[in-house]
């Protein structure tokens, strides 16, 4: 005999189905442990990075973005409701927010609201021809480590 499920079933199920996504890729990490004792974390070199996307920093919440022969590291934190943002399937060089459709684009800049402010900047520096992300301070924007410019 086939049990028809109750409609108390079907809402749990589809709420599970909906928002346990959004809270698994919320979850904050800490540094992350693969980073030296001065919060310098090793990530990926820099032609595996191509014009125009997005490479996330495993084990940290930061992503990198690469716009012409220059590359920023960004915080996946939304500034509006604190969700992580990731890169836009339908919309290239975008990061939107899951909570409330937030973009930002490859400089971490708000292209539409909710959010107000833009993605925090990480430090960023090439070590033996990869990037490191500085995973502990954030840092301005136009700060000189802010971003790392590579030679065309």
């Amino acid at each position: 005999m086939l049990l028809e499920p109750t409609r108390r079933q079907i809402l749990c199920a589809t709420v599970a189905t909906v928002t346990l996504p959004v809270l698994l890729d919320n979850i904050h990490f800490a540094a992350a442990a693969d980073a030296d004792a001065d919060g310098w974390l090793p990530s990926i070199k820099p032609d595996a990075l191509a014009d125009g996307t997005f490479v996330p920093v495993n084990g940290a919440k930061i992503i990198l973005a690469r716009q012409d022969h220059k590359i920023t590291a960004l915080s996946r934190i939304c500034t509006h409701k604190q969700c992580a943002v990731k890169p836009s399937k339908k919309k290239a060089g975008i990061l939107i927010c899951p909570c409330h459709n937030a973009e930002y684009n490859l400089a971490g800049e708000v292209v539409t609201g909710p959010a107000k402010e833009p993605l925090p900047h990480h430090a960023i520096r090439l070590v033996n021809g990869t990037i490191a992300v500085h995973v502990k301070n954030q840092v301005a924007a136009d700060a000189p480590d802010a971003s790392l410019t590579l030679s065309p």
